[in-house]
């Protein structure tokens, strides 16, 4: 369904500020975000009135009263003026959906720049407006937090399962694939790793690195793909996602290096999908016993630096409560000196902690990391998981043959 459908199906509602909620309000709050992220005057279809003022003019056509319409111009104002202040969230209380107070899963994403809660960015307009992708790195400057999520193979958590109950180690290394969502759930991208099987399955840490990153849009198929939260592939040979006409974001490339205590440390290359330019590179330069990446830009000049120490009970005594489950990364500016950004690997939740302990998200604070900087933060997350966190433990093993002490 379109937002068109979507809005004549339903009714405009206010919250008890008069504020309009639900579809309508959120239709507008992605209206206006869009406006402030995008040279929509330059598009035909909207060079009149504009994205917010279709919606408006749009609830007049459908026979609402001018009381709501009034209403919808005081979310645009409020909007505009929260989105200022650099704050995206919806300036009015929400209510619930018709029939079962939540947005149908099944329905298009609205096409003026933003997604309802739980959908997808969108890349295209409402009502007959022209196809327009929205601007990933614009979508990047208005956030200061995203957390990606890991996805669940179904098969490699039962290879390993069986492997567990067996006693032997047969963990069978499928392709990643990662949500970036809002911290309030709203998805962004998707991350979904290329390299081939010899390299996942026999590289070890030396192993060669390829993952696709994507913007989100209207493909059903893939939004399905994508926030699932279990991953149901079963191409052992490749990512298992089709990724043709989608909107292509970052692509991160590792070569694949033999690597030993200081000699020839990994390297992982950012460019723009979209063009082809470089944006950056990150290296994991030896320590002893913390984790450490080295964060530059296109011209190989130092920017960033992120730490993790190794005294954490997140890393030593993992387990998904309290501060057990997670591990804190620092990301300060190479010239400064000061703190940056940060961050957080955690443990999704206990029971995915027992099946599959390799699936993990992580939560990325901006805070002051220039928009610039902001994608290869975003990289460095998914370098993380591939280089410390991409392997089942024998907690499950120890435990049904014998060794308590493994859990």
């Amino acid at each position: 369904a379109s937002w068109e459908q979507v809005l004549r199906a339903a009714q405009p509602t206010l919250d008890q500020s008069g504020f309009v909620n639900g579809p309508w309000g959120e239709c507008l709050h992605w209206a206006v975000v869009f406006e402030r992220t995008n040279d929509w005057s330059r598009l035909p279809g909207y060079s009149d009135t504009g994205p917010a003022g279709q919606v408006i003019a749009f609830a007049g056509e459908c026979g609402h009263p001018v009381h709501v319409m009034q209403a919808l111009e005081r979310n645009e104002q409020a909007t505009n003026a929260a989105v200022t202040r650099g704050d995206q969230g919806f300036v009015f209380r929400e209510g619930p959906r018709p029939g079962m107070g939540m947005a149908p899963p099944q329905l298009a994403m609205p096409p003026m720049g933003g997604p309802p809660m739980g959908q997808p960015f969108p890349q295209q307009h409402m009502m007959g407006g022209p196809t327009q992708f929205v601007d990933p790195f614009k979508i990047l400057e208005s956030l200061h937090q995203v957390r990606v999520v890991e996805q669940m193979n179904m098969l490699e958590t039962a290879a390993g399962l069986l492997g567990d109950v067996l006693g032997h180690n047969l963990e069978l290394e499928m392709a990643n694939k990662y949500l970036v969502q809002t911290m309030e759930g709203h998805p962004l991208f998707f991350a979904v790793e290329q390299t081939d099987l010899l390299n996942r399955q026999c590289g070890g840490s030396c192993r060669a690195i390829d993952v696709d990153v994507v913007t989100l849009g209207q493909d059903p198929r893939l939004i399905s793909q994508a926030t699932g939260g279990m991953d149901w592939s079963y191409d052992v040979l490749g990512g298992g996602v089709d990724l043709t006409g989608a909107h292509r974001f970052l692509h991160l490339h590792k070569d694949f290096q033999c690597t030993c205590c200081c000699i020839n440390r990994p390297v992982i290359y950012i460019t723009d999908a979209s063009n082809g330019r470089p944006l950056g590179s990150i290296r994991e330069p030896w320590t002893c016993c913390n984790m450490k990446f080295d964060i530059s830009d296109a011209r190989d000049n130092p920017i960033m630096k992120i730490y993790g120490g190794c005294c954490q009970l997140g890393l030593f005594c993992p387990c998904p409560c309290g501060p057990c489950r997670e591990v804190v990364f620092n990301a300060t500016d190479t010239k400064r000196g000061n703190e940056v950004g940060r961050l957080t690997k955690i443990i999704p939740d206990p029971l995915k902690w027992m099946v599959a302990d390799d699936v993990d998200n992580y939560e990325v604070d901006f805070q002051n990391i220039p928009v610039d900087w902001k994608a290869l933060v975003l990289a460095v997350a998914l370098f993380i998981d591939f280089r410390y966190f991409n392997s089942r433990s024998d907690k499950n093993q120890d435990f049904l043959h014998g060794d308590s002490d493994g859990w």
